[in-house]
């Protein structure tokens, strides 16, 4: 038994049981008893990996050997498309990495995204952390890297003539003062139902949505069970006035006197009796934990079904708002519209000489910037 070496797409695959035999001093040859568990390598893979050889006779005595796997990557990146540049003198600097892409026998294409933006100081760090995000969680895993977002920091008038010429694939982009309500947000600002986003061809609002809510469906449930057991007379007198086939004029003044003739206790308000139906008909809709519906349809539905029927929050809310955020940013990553951020809330702190113009505080302009506020002479209240 030795140590083996292998390398990816030049060794041939190894048979771990050849060349090994197996003696007893009382049995004899028990080469056909070996057990090989190789389970633990992975060839397609650099690593270093172990095989155990278990072997036992007829009295029960056991040995156990293991030997060593090494797997290595010997090839070298291919790197095609590059060419010959001629560049004319004061015409636009060329694109170096137009055409160019790089592969690698085990870890495939290695993707370097460009990413623009204004430089000012204080945009540094909010990218740096844009950087190190993305590159963490595409690398995550990864023995190597294979994605890396490239910092291009360029004045303002270069990064408004690369929008005005539509010279990007996806922008990204961030919001302050948010309280990370992220499905909100998404509903309200990239919904093609707006004029702004349909005069530019964009049609978010109808595209179709999946997304898994198991959490979501159970608290409806539990609402509904809810509901039935606190008006169960409304529900009884519900139920049976449904049930008639066009009613006359006559059964629904019945009905309506029935109602009336409830206590209190035993009437639902009219925002219970609207959330009561609503959640009666997303359940219908839902195959198994999936809810297929449309962006706009699934915004309305955070909006004035998941979020405002309650005062309370259902434990695995914040997983399905997850889902939720996913589904409806494959949506924008579909149209390249953007990838919104909402992975941080920034705090800022002002003296108390500084005197605002603005009314009052906006949730996604602040305090107006600069030109809406100024230095005063004395401390502020």
């Amino acid at each position: 038994m030795r140590d083996i070496t292998y390398v990816i797409d030049k060794s041939a695959i190894p048979n771990f049981s050849e060349g090994v035999t197996v003696f007893d001093n009382f049995d004899g040859n028990i080469t056909s008893t070996l057990v090989v568990d190789s389970s633990a390598v992975d060839l397609t893979t650099p690593g270093t990996y172990t095989v155990i050889y278990v072997v036992s006779d007829i009295s029960g005595n056991e040995a156990v050997e293991s030997i060593t796997v090494t797997v290595v990557d010997l090839t070298a990146l291919t790197i095609t498309g590059i060419i010959s540049i001629l560049h004319v003198l004061n015409e636009p600097e060329p694109d170096y990495l137009e055409g160019i892409t790089a592969t690698d026998n085990v870890d495939g294409d290695i993707v370097t995204l460009e990413y623009k933006f204004y430089d000012v100081e204080t945009s540094w760090s909010v990218e740096g952390w844009i950087k190190n995000t993305l590159e963490a969680i595409f690398n995550s895993g990864e023995d190597t890297d294979i994605f890396e977002l490239e910092l291009v920091a360029v004045s303002g008038t270069a990064l408004n003539e690369a929008r005005d010429n539509g010279d990007f694939e996806m922008t990204l982009s961030g919001w302050q003062g948010l309280e990370n309500d992220a499905p909100a947000l998404l509903g309200q600002v990239y919904n093609s139902n707006n004029p702004y986003m349909l005069e530019v061809g964009f049609d978010t609002a109808n595209a179709e949505v999946t997304v898994a809510l198991p959490n979501t469906k159970i608290e409806l449930i539990a609402r509904n069970a809810d509901f039935v057991a606190r008006y169960p007379e409304y529900i009884a007198l519900y139920d049976a006035y449904v049930l008639i086939e066009n009613p006359t004029e006559q059964e629904t003044s019945d009905f309506e006197t029935a109602i009336d003739g409830l206590t209190e206790e035993q009437t639902p308000s009219d925002m219970e009796i609207d959330l009561h139906q609503s959640w009666e008909y997303i359940l219908t809709i839902f195959i198994g934990d999936n809810l297929t519906t449309t962006y706009n349809q699934l915004f309305l539905l955070i909006n004035y079904v998941f979020y405002n029927s309650t005062e309370t929050y259902y434990e695995g809310q914040a997983d399905d708002f997850d889902h939720i955020t996913a589904a409806m940013e494959t949506v924008l990553l579909d149209q390249m519209i953007a990838i919104p951020l909402f992975s941080s809330v920034e705090t800022t702190v002002y003296s108390n000489r500084i005197v605002f113009e603005a009314d009052s505080y906006h949730a996604r302009m602040g305090w107006g910037g600069i030109k809406y506020m100024y230095i005063g002479t004395e401390q502020q209240d």
